[in-house]
This record gives C-alpha cells, structure tokens and sequence, in this order.
C-alpha cells in the first residue's frame, strides 16, 4: 500500500542471511569464541567480540547473584543461632526469678515497723531498708512509720522463688 523507498530484495536477503548464520554457526561460534579466548581477543570480530562481552558480563552476574545468596544465607544463619542463644540464655533455669507475694503481719509489743523491715525484705529488689518501709506506709495508708499500733495487722510485700497459690 504505501510504499517508503525501501528496498525489499535488500531486506528480506539480510533476514535470510542473518537466520542462517544464526541456525547454522550458532553452536561453532561460541565453540570458537572459547577458543580464541585462549589466545588473544583482538582477533575476534566485533560480533564474536559482542557474544564475548555479553558471556563474560552473564558470568559476572551470576557469580554476583551466588555470592549474594550465600552472603543472605550465612546472615539468616547468624541471625537465628543468635536469637536461639539468646532465648536460651534468658531460660537457661539457673536464675530463677522472683516473684512477689503479701503476707499479712499482726504488729506484737515491741515491734518495729523497722524490725518487721528487716525480717521480709529483700535487698536484691529494693536499694534500701527506707524505700521497702515507704512501700509498706503506702499499701496500709499509713502516714509514718511510728503511726503502728500494737495488734494492728499491715500487709507487707516480700519475694520468693517458690510459686504459691
């Protein structure tokens, strides 16, 4: 229909030529391009040049790509054995923890907030025997630590490692 000057004969021996050399010397031309890579690259033409390049720059790639997947590989590696150390760690049974009850106490004669400080306390969960007494004020709403009466019951805090019902 509309004819743009293009010479037809030309185009359609070029694609025969072309399909043919690829058919037929595909197979030998990377055969020979091994081979000449052995020896020296100027000899090439620019076609075997180009396969060249494009071998030489897909084995690059590849050899990217492993060294990726294996860099991936060992970090993932690293990354969960370090979790699981870490997990154990934390459980390993050796500390054991702590846990908190209240125990009521019923204040005898003679008895100190203080003395009934130094029986329960804890010095691994508090700094001080004046920051347990100041917990104890708080839970019995009392004011200070002179304000107990003989026969009061207070409730005060202390640790165990058993677990109790």
């Amino acid at each position: 229909m509309f004819d743009f000057g293009i010479d037809k004969r030309k185009y359609v021996r070029y694609n025969a030529i072309r399909t043919n050399v690829f058919e037929q010397t595909f197979y030998t031309a990377i055969c020979r391009m091994e081979y000449i890579m052995r020896e020296d690259i100027s000899r090439m033409s620019d076609r075997e040049f180009r396969a060249y390049k494009r071998m030489l720059r897909r084995r690059r790639e590849q050899r990217r790509r492993v060294i990726t997947f294996i860099a991936t590989v060992c970090l993932v590696g690293v990354c969960v054995l370090s979790y699981h150390s870490l997990k154990s760690s934390a459980n390993n049974g050796s500390d054991k923890i702590a846990l908190k009850y209240y125990t009521s106490v019923t204040v005898k004669s003679d008895e100190t907030l203080w003395g009934i400080a130094e029986e329960y306390i804890d010095y691994s969960q508090y700094k001080n025997k004046e920051q347990y007494i100041r917990e104890i004020c708080s839970i019995n709403n009392l004011e200070d630590a002179s304000a107990i009466r003989i026969g009061q019951r207070i409730v005060v805090p202390y640790f165990s490692e058993e677990f109790k019902k």
